[in-house]
């Protein structure tokens, strides 16, 4: 579906089959004008425009270098977000990457808005240099959680830089799931992602260690509790596998090492959003690397414990105030995950009831973001 004239253009992580970034674009989706026509950089133009029923064009590639052009020329107001756009790899600058089709917005003249961003790890002095000097020309800028806030503005982001909850929660209902049913076996997530091209302090050697030990963890929850263990990949293929970042290749890694893999529930896929997220609302408790388990699942008031492999991560857990739930990957062994599904169930509607009302107070900042929203999107018109 190519672009649409006039329209609030989108550009993040979408297209890449990664439920948590179809999350927070979903979420993004509800906060902006129903009567704007809304186009999307997205990697899959096709999967984009049939979920969300917008525009959308591709992100990437020589080809579609003129559509791009002529969206942002024709477009009355860019967003970048959310997820963690801002950060460096070994490999390059991720955050020069993304920032570039906004320093071209800036260029048209066009109303700017970077909402629901993190930021990782920066270490490389071109993007030291360039976020600041992008982000103090941004109309509205917005992260979704207080490190990152710290990061910008020891980076030199003179402008005010709001906090907001992540954009994932938009689209979740806001009411919490319902105890599951009493007495019955508990059932828990897992979700397990590789470590490839992270930053500096996240060695992808740990790989296989932290499988093993997340191995011997199921082993323990069927062993000790008699539980339904569910594997969650959230970012996957159902019809061919990624190079290097494909969850559903990660859980089947650590079932190697399993002794029940048998009695473990492996998802290969959620075709849908919904699919997740109603999953997510019958468990007892989500041990998550990827962000988004955590967040779907603390968002519904179903307990988390986070394997801490980014500093966005530590954030989100920081920010509902569990992190005493949080355990930094050199910390994951079977003992201390144990130690943490043991104690949230041993009194399961004490642990939802904290991680609910943590949710309540990370979402309270979002009235005056959306406030915020409305008045650079009315003024763009």
């Amino acid at each position: 579906m190519i672009g649409s004239s006039q329209a609030i253009t989108i550009c993040g992580f979408y297209g890449n089959h990664n439920l948590g970034d179809e999350a927070m674009l979903s979420g993004l989706l509800t906060l902006l004008p129903d009567s704007d026509p809304v186009t999307v950089f997205s990697d899959d133009p096709a999967d984009t425009a049939q979920r969300y029923g917008v525009s959308a064009i591709a992100r990437q590639g020589r080809r579609a270098a003129f559509g791009r052009w002529r969206q942002l020329l024709g477009s009355r107001a860019f967003v970048l977000g959310g997820g963690d756009l801002l950060r460096d790899s070994q490999q390059s600058s991720i955050a020069q990457r993304w920032l570039q089709p906004m320093q071209r917005a800036i260029a048209l003249g066009r109303p700017t808005l970077a909402l629901g961003l993190s930021v990782g790890e920066i270490f490389r002095p071109e993007s030291e240099a360039l976020i600041p000097a992008v982000l103090n020309r941004v109309n509205l800028v917005a992260v979704r959680d207080r490190a990152s806030q710290a990061k910008l503005q020891a980076l030199g982001v003179r402008q005010p830089v709001q906090v907001m909850s992540d954009l994932a929660l938009a689209a979740l209902s806001g009411q919490p799931a319902p105890l599951p049913q009493v007495g019955r076996s508990p059932h828990l997530g897992i979700s397990v992602r590789h470590l490839a091209r992270r930053g500096p302090s996240v060695d992808p050697h740990l790989g296989p260690t932290l499988l093993k030990e997340l191995a011997a963890v199921t082993d323990a929850l069927v062993e000790r509790y008699d539980a339904v263990v569910h594997f969650l990949p959230l970012r996957t293929h159902s019809q061919h596998y990624h190079p290097w970042d494909d969850d559903y290749v990660a859980t089947l890694q650590l079932l190697q090492y399993s002794r029940h893999s048998a009695r473990c529930v492996v998802h290969r896929s959620f075709p849908r959003l919904e699919d997740l997220t109603r999953l997510l609302s019958s468990l007892d408790g989500v041990i998550g690397m990827r962000l988004h388990s955590l967040i779907l699942a603390a968002g519904q008031g179903v307990p988390v414990v986070g394997l801490a492999y980014d500093p966005k991560v530590s954030g989100f857990m920081a920010e509902i105030d569990q992190s005493h739930r949080t355990l930094p990957l050199e910390a994951v062994e079977q003992a201390a995950v144990l130690a943490q599904v043991d104690d949230l169930l041993r009194d399961r509607a004490a642990a939802r009831e904290s991680v609910w009302q943590g949710i309540q107070r990370y979402r309270q900042p979002m009235a005056s973001v959306e406030a915020a929203i409305a008045q650079v999107l009315g003024g763009a018109r």
